[in-house]
C-alpha cells in the first residue's frame, strides 16, 4: 500500500507540474515586458531630450547667423537723415502717430487744398514724360519703344490733391510723385449743389472720375497749370518725393534694428 500511495503522489505531482510551470512564466513574461516598457520609456525620453539640445544648439546657431546678416544688411544701407523740407514750403506737415501717410494741408484765396502722401511704391509702368516749352509736362507713349526694359524701376509717391470750395464742393486729383514731377493720373468732382452749366445740362450725377489722360490736351495743360499754382509743383514734388523715400528707409532700419535685438533676446 504504501508504494501505490507514493506512486500516486508521484502522478499527483505529475500532473500538478505543468499548471506551476506555467503561471510561473505567466508570472516572469509579465515582469520582463514591464521591464521592457519602462527601459523603453527611459530610451524615448533620453532621445527627447537630445533632440531638445540638439534643435537648441541649432537654433541657437542660426540665430547669430540671421543677426550677422541683419547687421550686414544695416551696414549697406545709406544711413542719411531724412531730407529736411525748406523754410519756404507753401503746406503744413501733419503726421498721425502709428500711421506711415502724410497729410499736406494750406489755405489760398479761400480754398482748403490737401494733400495726402502716401509711402514710396514701385513704379510698374513708368511712361515716357516730355517737358513742353512752357515747363509744364506732358504723357507720350511715342518712345516707349526705345525704353530698356532692363531700366531699373523708380520708386514713386502717391498723391491725392483735394481742393475744396466754401460751400462743400471739391476737386479731387488722383496724381503720382515722381522725382523730377508730378502726373495726374484720374481727376473727380464733388458739388453740393449743381452749377449752372450742370443746371443747363440738366445732369445731376455727382462724384464722376474721369481719366486723366483721356481729356483733350489743352485742358491737360491748364489742370498742370491749375495745380502748380496752388503749390503742386516739380520741385516741391522732388522734396516730397526724398522726404517720403527717406522717411520709409529710416522705418526700414529701425525695423531691422528691432529685430536684430528680438532675435538676440533670451
Amino acid at each position: 500500500m504504501s508504494l501505490l500511495a507514493a506512486a500516486v503522489a508521484r502522478r499527483a505531482s505529475a500532473l500538478f507540474r505543468p499548471a506551476a510551470a506555467a503561471a510561473s512564466l505567466r508570472r516572469m513574461s509579465s515582469s520582463s515586458i514591464d521591464a521592457l516598457r519602462a527601459e523603453a520609456a527611459s530610451y524615448r525620453a533620453m532621445a527627447a531630450a537630445y533632440r531638445v539640445k540638439a534643435d537648441a544648439l541649432r537654433t541657437a546657431t542660426h540665430d547669430g547667423e540671421l543677426v550677422g546678416v541683419i547687421q550686414s544688411t544695416l551696414q549697406s544701407h545709406d544711413r542719411s537723415p531724412v531730407g529736411e523740407i525748406p523754410s519756404d514750403f507753401p503746406f503744413e506737415i501733419n503726421k498721425t502717430d502709428g500711421f506711415a501717410d502724410v497729410t499736406l494741408t494750406r489755405s489760398l484765396r479761400g480754398e482748403q487744398i490737401e494733400v495726402l502722401v502716401s509711402m514710396p511704391t514701385l513704379d510698374q509702368d513708368e511712361e515716357d514724360v516730355s517737358s513742353s516749352s512752357d515747363g509744364y509736362y506732358t504723357s507720350s507713349c511715342s518712345d516707349q519703344d526705345d525704353q530698356d526694359e532692363n531700366s531699373p524701376q523708380e520708386q514713386t509717391v502717391p498723391l491725392t490733391v483735394t481742393i475744396s470750395k466754401g460751400d462743400g464742393s471739391s476737386l479731387e486729383f488722383s496724381c503720382t510723385a515722381y522725382p523730377d514731377r508730378v502726373e495726374i493720373d484720374d481727376i473727380s468732382m464733388k458739388q453740393q449743389t449743381p452749377g449752372v452749366v450742370a443746371a443747363a445740362l440738366e445732369d445731376d450725377e455727382d462724384d464722376q472720375v474721369y481719366e486723366f489722360s483721356q481729356l483733350e490736351e489743352n485742358l491737360q495743360q491748364e489742370l498742370y497749370k491749375y495745380l502748380e499754382l496752388r503749390g503742386i509743383t516739380p520741385l516741391n514734388a522732388k522734396i516730397l518725393h526724398e522726404h517720403m523715400i527717406n522717411t520709409d528707409r529710416r522705418r526700414y532700419l529701425l525695423w531691422l534694428a528691432k529685430l536684430s535685438d528680438f532675435v538676440k533676446k533670451d
